[in-house]
């Protein structure tokens, strides 16, 4: 092996080398970020985790969990189209709606799991509830 042929190995290890140093600090730095930004949530997070509340638990007894948290998949379509897993017949209101990211469903997924906040629910003419929330998170 000649002089030029080390030199152009080492070069191209030094390179590999340096790509693989960068890459792991860009993936370190978003996970880090992504932590200091998750922080706050953890609390809300464990606590729905914990009640794993549905739509009708919540609709039939919304004072219990007042203010709990939920974890919920919600399809929102627009303001007065929010729903529980995607399904009509199973309608919430979102007190601060315009927080809400667009989620109008896909051939793969209809709805996206989201942090809520339980702020009551009502009765509906029908007889079905809707419940209150407010929106905290996109997850």
């Amino acid at each position: 092996m000649n002089y030029k042929e080390l030199v152009a190995r080492w070069l191209k290890a030094a390179g590999a080398g340096f790509l693989i140093v960068f890459s792991v600090l860009v993936l370190t730095g978003i996970i880090l970020d992504h932590r200091k930004r998750t922080a706050p949530l953890n609390p809300a997070l464990s606590e729905a985790k914990e009640l794993d509340l549905d739509f009708d638990q919540v609709i039939k007894d919304p004072d219990r969990f007042l203010e709990k948290h939920v974890i919920w998949c919600v399809q929102n379509r627009s303001k007065s189209e929010v729903y529980y897993r995607g399904d009509t017949a199973k309608s919430i209101h979102v007190f601060n709606h315009e927080q809400m990211p667009v989620v109008t469903g896909s051939k793969h997924a209809s709805c996206e799991d989201m942090l809520l906040q339980i702020k009551g629910a009502r009765k509906t003419s029908s007889g079905s509830g809707v419940p209150g929330v407010m929106f905290i998170s996109a997850l």
